[in-house]
């Protein structure tokens, strides 16, 4: 699943139940570092976190894509019912029906393909996800980033965070989760990438992760509706660069 921490794994297995179609389980837990309940709800960002992590490890086990390439997004976007999201008294055990579409190789390795999502939650309706990507080797992806591939460089060259929104703007309750820092515009913000965060940067990585460009365009909303508050249930992204 392309992470460190044990302790940030969901999922929980995998099985085939038809050509390119498979059922993914994964658990959430009862209380999570950053994906923190609120108002006795599960955040959806959960949601969009365990489809990231099929992204892997559906390309890893079923459609034999080697360690070292890279799954770069073009679309990623989630729904969620809120009367599925519901704490209880224990962790949720969650099922991802998904079927895969507009699969694409060259030669023998993958080159793309668009993941349709179905979730549930003991047999309840929990939403929907659609994530489309491209694979690329080690090779291609050094020559798409422009030479900017290189870790030892990339973190020599991290300037200084700028100050963040505070905490309550964003619907936060730690600065250190605030993912925003704000600008003369009012609506126009700017990203800050704690390379330092324990969940979003659990490894080294070269670029700005796309859960925290998730989370950075939730807390954006967040801001703009402020002082109303809300929950922000499902979200549509594309990724230009």
């Amino acid at each position: 699943m392309h992470k460190s921490a044990h302790s940030e794994v969901l999922l929980t297995g995998w099985r085939s139940v038809a050509p390119d179609e498979y059922v993914v389980t994964a658990q959430w837990p009862r209380a999570h570092s950053f994906c923190s309940p609120d108002a006795g709800h599960h955040d959806p960002l959960l949601l969009a976190e365990s489809v990231r992590q099929a992204i892997p490890l559906l390309s890893h086990v079923a459609y034999d894509v080697p360690f070292g390439h890279r799954q770069i997004w073009d679309t990623f976007s989630y729904s969620t019912n809120p009367a599925a999201l519901v704490v209880g008294s224990r962790p949720a055990d969650i099922m991802l029906h998904i079927r895969c579409s507009g699969i694409a190789r060259r030669g023998r390795r993958l080159a793309r393909l668009t993941m349709h999502v179905t979730a549930t939650r003991d047999g309840e309706f929990l939403g929907t996800a659609e994530a489309g990507f491209t694979n690329q080797p080690d090779a291609v992806y050094r020559r798409l980033s422009g030479g900017n591939a290189d870790l030892d460089q990339v973190t020599a060259g991290v300037i200084p965070l700028p100050p963040p929104m505070t905490p309550r703007r964003v619907c936060r309750d730690r600065f250190h989760d605030v993912l925003l820092s704000p600008t003369s515009s009012l609506h126009r913000a700017q990203l800050r990438a704690d390379i330092n965060h324990p969940v979003l940067f659990d490894h080294p990585v070269d670029h700005a992760p796309g859960m925290l460009l998730l989370e950075a365009v939730r807390q954006a909303a967040y801001a703009s509706a402020f002082p109303r508050r809300g929950v922000l249930t499902g979200m549509e992204m594309q990724f230009f660069r």
